[in-house]
Protein backbone atom coordinates (compact mmCIF):
# COMPACT_ATOMS: atom_id res chain seq x y z
CA UNK A 1 0.00 0.00 0.00
CA UNK A 2 0.74 3.93 -0.32
CA UNK A 3 -0.28 4.48 3.29
CA UNK A 4 -3.71 4.22 2.66
CA UNK A 5 -5.73 1.19 2.32
CA UNK A 6 -9.34 1.81 1.09
CA UNK A 7 -12.50 -0.89 1.78
CA UNK A 8 -15.59 -0.09 1.65
CA UNK A 9 -15.75 3.16 1.47
CA UNK A 10 -13.76 3.06 4.63
CA UNK A 11 -9.77 4.35 5.20
CA UNK A 12 -7.44 4.47 6.80
CA UNK A 13 -4.21 6.47 6.87
CA UNK A 14 -1.35 5.01 8.17
CA UNK A 15 0.87 8.38 8.39
CA UNK A 16 4.35 8.43 6.49
CA UNK A 17 6.25 6.19 4.19
CA UNK A 18 8.71 5.78 6.75
CA UNK A 19 6.26 3.90 9.46
CA UNK A 20 5.20 0.44 8.96
CA UNK A 21 2.77 -0.34 6.54
CA UNK A 22 0.08 -2.83 9.32
CA UNK A 23 -2.94 -1.99 6.37
CA UNK A 24 -2.99 -5.60 6.10
CA UNK A 25 -4.61 -6.19 9.73
CA UNK A 26 -7.78 -4.07 9.23
CA UNK A 27 -8.51 -6.24 5.77
CA UNK A 28 -11.74 -7.72 5.56
CA UNK A 29 -14.58 -9.24 3.67
CA UNK A 30 -17.06 -8.14 6.24
CA UNK A 31 -20.20 -5.99 5.10
CA UNK A 32 -20.76 -3.63 7.69
CA UNK A 33 -24.59 -2.57 8.75
CA UNK A 34 -23.63 1.01 10.10
CA UNK A 35 -20.92 3.22 11.10
CA UNK A 36 -20.90 2.05 14.46
CA UNK A 37 -19.83 -1.59 13.67
CA UNK A 38 -17.25 -0.65 11.81
CA UNK A 39 -15.87 1.75 14.54
CA UNK A 40 -15.80 -1.08 16.62
CA UNK A 41 -14.23 -3.32 14.72
CA UNK A 42 -11.22 -0.82 13.91
CA UNK A 43 -10.56 -0.05 17.59
CA UNK A 44 -10.75 -4.05 18.34
CA UNK A 45 -8.26 -4.68 15.47
CA UNK A 46 -6.23 -1.48 16.82
CA UNK A 47 -6.85 -2.98 20.87
CA UNK A 48 -5.63 -6.17 19.62
CA UNK A 49 -2.30 -5.25 18.00
CA UNK A 50 -1.81 -2.33 20.31
CA UNK A 51 -2.53 0.65 17.92
CA UNK A 52 -3.81 3.89 18.93
CA UNK A 53 -6.97 4.71 16.60
CA UNK A 54 -8.27 8.54 16.19
CA UNK A 55 -10.74 9.46 13.91
CA UNK A 56 -9.47 11.78 11.06
CA UNK A 57 -12.30 12.79 9.46
CA UNK A 58 -16.06 11.59 9.21
CA UNK A 59 -19.14 12.54 7.02
CA UNK A 60 -22.62 10.96 7.92
CA UNK A 61 -23.24 7.46 8.56
CA UNK A 62 -24.81 7.73 12.02
CA UNK A 63 -28.91 8.35 11.34
CA UNK A 64 -27.86 12.77 10.49
CA UNK A 65 -26.86 12.42 7.03
CA UNK A 66 -27.72 11.65 3.14
CA UNK A 67 -25.92 10.42 -0.04
CA UNK A 68 -22.16 8.84 0.77
CA UNK A 69 -20.98 8.37 4.02
CA UNK A 70 -17.43 7.97 4.95
CA UNK A 71 -14.94 7.81 7.71
CA UNK A 72 -10.97 8.34 8.05
CA UNK A 73 -9.38 6.25 10.32
CA UNK A 74 -5.74 6.94 11.66
CA UNK A 75 -3.08 5.36 14.04
CA UNK A 76 -2.38 8.24 16.88
CA UNK A 77 1.49 8.54 16.41
CA UNK A 78 0.44 9.36 12.54
CA UNK A 79 2.11 12.68 10.35
CA UNK A 80 -1.42 14.02 10.07
CA UNK A 81 -2.64 13.66 14.07
CA UNK A 82 1.00 15.19 15.23
CA UNK A 83 0.43 18.47 13.12
CA UNK A 84 -2.52 19.04 14.10
CA UNK A 85 -1.08 18.25 17.87
CA UNK A 86 1.81 20.71 17.09
CA UNK A 87 -0.59 23.74 16.70
CA UNK A 88 -0.24 24.46 20.11
CA UNK A 89 0.03 28.25 19.30
CA UNK A 90 -3.26 29.08 17.47
CA UNK A 91 -5.47 26.42 19.56
CA UNK A 92 -3.84 28.81 22.91
CA UNK A 93 -4.92 31.97 21.29
CA UNK A 94 -8.24 30.67 20.31
CA UNK A 95 -8.48 29.42 24.28
CA UNK A 96 -7.64 32.88 25.31
CA UNK A 97 -10.03 34.58 23.45
CA UNK A 98 -13.17 32.31 24.40
CA UNK A 99 -11.86 33.12 27.99
CA UNK A 100 -14.81 35.97 29.74
CA UNK A 101 -13.08 39.22 30.40
CA UNK A 102 -13.15 40.77 34.27
CA UNK A 103 -16.50 42.38 32.84
CA UNK A 104 -18.19 40.13 31.12
CA UNK A 105 -17.94 38.02 34.76
CA UNK A 106 -19.53 40.64 36.56
CA UNK A 107 -21.94 40.53 33.56
CA UNK A 108 -22.72 37.36 33.82
CA UNK A 109 -22.87 37.23 37.45
CA UNK A 110 -25.95 40.37 37.35
CA UNK A 111 -27.47 38.31 34.97
CA UNK A 112 -27.42 34.91 36.73
CA UNK A 113 -28.89 36.49 39.93
CA UNK A 114 -31.82 38.34 37.71
CA UNK A 115 -32.48 34.74 36.27
CA UNK A 116 -31.55 35.49 32.76
CA UNK A 117 -30.91 31.95 31.34
CA UNK A 118 -27.22 30.66 29.83
CA UNK A 119 -28.26 31.41 26.02
CA UNK A 120 -29.14 34.89 26.60
CA UNK A 121 -26.06 35.61 28.63
CA UNK A 122 -24.28 34.70 25.74
CA UNK A 123 -25.85 36.29 23.69
CA UNK A 124 -25.90 39.56 25.48
CA UNK A 125 -22.36 39.43 25.79
CA UNK A 126 -21.16 38.51 22.03
CA UNK A 127 -23.82 41.27 20.93
CA UNK A 128 -21.28 43.73 22.45
CA UNK A 129 -17.80 41.82 21.77
CA UNK A 130 -18.26 40.67 18.22
CA UNK A 131 -14.50 39.12 18.63
CA UNK A 132 -16.24 37.04 22.10
CA UNK A 133 -15.58 33.19 21.10
CA UNK A 134 -16.82 32.37 24.84
CA UNK A 135 -18.98 28.11 24.22
CA UNK A 136 -22.44 27.79 25.79
CA UNK A 137 -20.41 24.87 28.12
CA UNK A 138 -17.69 27.39 28.69
CA UNK A 139 -21.23 29.68 29.95
CA UNK A 140 -22.63 26.69 31.98
CA UNK A 141 -19.11 25.97 33.42
CA UNK A 142 -18.41 29.66 34.52
CA UNK A 143 -22.59 29.74 35.74
CA UNK A 144 -21.88 26.62 38.20
CA UNK A 145 -18.17 27.94 39.32
CA UNK A 146 -20.23 31.16 40.88
CA UNK A 147 -22.92 28.67 42.15
CA UNK A 148 -19.94 26.93 44.09
CA UNK A 149 -19.14 30.14 45.06
CA UNK A 150 -21.66 31.96 46.62
CA UNK A 151 -22.37 28.40 48.31
CA UNK A 152 -19.38 28.84 50.47
CA UNK A 153 -19.01 24.90 51.12
CA UNK A 154 -22.42 24.97 52.43
CA UNK A 155 -25.06 21.79 51.21
CA UNK A 156 -27.96 22.32 48.88
CA UNK A 157 -30.75 22.79 51.90
CA UNK A 158 -28.76 25.04 53.82
CA UNK A 159 -27.57 26.99 51.32
CA UNK A 160 -31.63 26.98 50.59
CA UNK A 161 -31.81 28.20 54.37
CA UNK A 162 -30.09 30.55 53.94
CA UNK A 163 -31.11 32.60 51.03
CA UNK A 164 -34.68 31.76 52.88
CA UNK A 165 -33.24 33.86 56.03
CA UNK A 166 -31.49 36.56 53.86
CA UNK A 167 -34.89 37.26 51.71
CA UNK A 168 -36.85 37.39 54.85
CA UNK A 169 -39.51 34.52 54.42
CA UNK A 170 -40.99 33.00 57.25
CA UNK A 171 -39.81 29.22 56.84
CA UNK A 172 -39.85 25.84 59.20
CA UNK A 173 -38.53 22.32 58.70
CA UNK A 174 -38.63 19.08 59.86
CA UNK A 175 -36.19 16.22 59.98
CA UNK A 176 -35.77 12.32 60.55
CA UNK A 177 -34.68 11.89 64.02
CA UNK A 178 -32.44 8.63 62.77
CA UNK A 179 -30.96 10.43 59.28
CA UNK A 180 -30.98 14.25 60.31
CA UNK A 181 -32.15 14.78 56.41
CA UNK A 182 -35.00 17.19 56.08
CA UNK A 183 -38.63 15.35 55.23
CA UNK A 184 -40.58 18.77 55.04
CA UNK A 185 -39.93 22.54 54.48
CA UNK A 186 -42.40 25.17 54.70
CA UNK A 187 -41.29 28.74 53.19
CA UNK A 188 -43.73 31.96 52.56
CA UNK A 189 -42.96 35.42 51.89
CA UNK A 190 -43.99 37.85 53.93
CA UNK A 191 -45.50 40.42 52.03
CA UNK A 192 -47.47 37.73 50.91
CA UNK A 193 -48.16 37.09 54.36
CA UNK A 194 -49.40 40.45 54.72
CA UNK A 195 -51.59 40.42 52.24
CA UNK A 196 -53.31 37.59 53.29
CA UNK A 197 -54.25 39.43 56.28
CA UNK A 198 -56.10 41.73 54.12
CA UNK A 199 -57.52 39.09 51.68
CA UNK A 200 -58.56 35.98 52.89
CA UNK A 201 -61.59 34.92 51.80
CA UNK A 202 -60.33 32.79 49.27
CA UNK A 203 -57.61 30.44 49.61
CA UNK A 204 -56.71 27.30 47.03
CA UNK A 205 -54.35 24.50 47.70
CA UNK A 206 -53.24 21.77 45.68
CA UNK A 207 -50.38 19.61 45.38
CA UNK A 208 -48.06 18.81 42.30
CA UNK A 209 -45.45 16.07 41.83
CA UNK A 210 -42.19 15.46 40.34
CA UNK A 211 -41.35 18.99 39.64
CA UNK A 212 -38.20 19.09 41.50
CA UNK A 213 -35.31 16.36 41.32
CA UNK A 214 -36.02 15.05 45.05
CA UNK A 215 -39.47 13.78 43.59
CA UNK A 216 -40.97 15.39 46.56
CA UNK A 217 -44.68 16.63 46.31
CA UNK A 218 -45.14 20.27 46.10
CA UNK A 219 -48.28 21.89 48.31
CA UNK A 220 -48.85 25.31 47.39
CA UNK A 221 -51.05 27.74 48.71
CA UNK A 222 -52.35 30.20 47.03
CA UNK A 223 -54.95 33.34 47.60
CA UNK A 224 -56.68 35.73 45.69
CA UNK A 225 -57.75 39.30 45.82
CA UNK A 226 -60.92 41.31 44.55
CA UNK A 227 -60.07 42.06 41.53
CA UNK A 228 -59.15 38.35 40.54
CA UNK A 229 -55.64 38.53 40.22
CA UNK A 230 -53.84 35.65 42.04
CA UNK A 231 -50.93 35.54 44.58
CA UNK A 232 -48.83 32.90 46.22
CA UNK A 233 -48.91 33.02 50.10
CA UNK A 234 -46.37 30.05 50.94
CA UNK A 235 -45.13 26.59 49.51
CA UNK A 236 -44.24 23.72 51.15
CA UNK A 237 -41.97 20.27 50.23
CA UNK A 238 -43.67 17.29 51.63
CA UNK A 239 -42.48 13.58 52.42
CA UNK A 240 -45.82 12.43 50.93
CA UNK A 241 -49.46 13.45 51.57
CA UNK A 242 -50.36 11.62 54.49
CA UNK A 243 -52.95 13.48 56.69
CA UNK A 244 -50.54 13.27 59.73
CA UNK A 245 -48.21 15.35 57.81
CA UNK A 246 -50.60 17.36 56.49
CA UNK A 247 -51.80 18.03 60.32
CA UNK A 248 -48.18 18.76 61.25
CA UNK A 249 -48.00 21.38 58.15
CA UNK A 250 -51.12 23.58 59.27
CA UNK A 251 -49.71 23.45 62.95
CA UNK A 252 -46.82 25.24 61.93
Amino acid sequence: MDGRGESHDVYFDFGSSQLEDVGYLFQTEEAFQSRQDVETFVRYVGKKYNIGIIILNSKGGVGNGSGDAYVYFACERSSNYRKNKDKGSESGVKKLMSRLSEDEKIKTKEMTRAHMTPSQILISIKNENKDNLTTMKQMYNYRQKIRKEEMEGRSVVQQLLSHLSKKSYFYSYRDSPTTNMVTDLFFANKKAVQLLYRFYYVLMMDCTYKTNKYKMPLFEIVGCVPTGIFFVIAMVFLQDEKKIVLNGLFNV
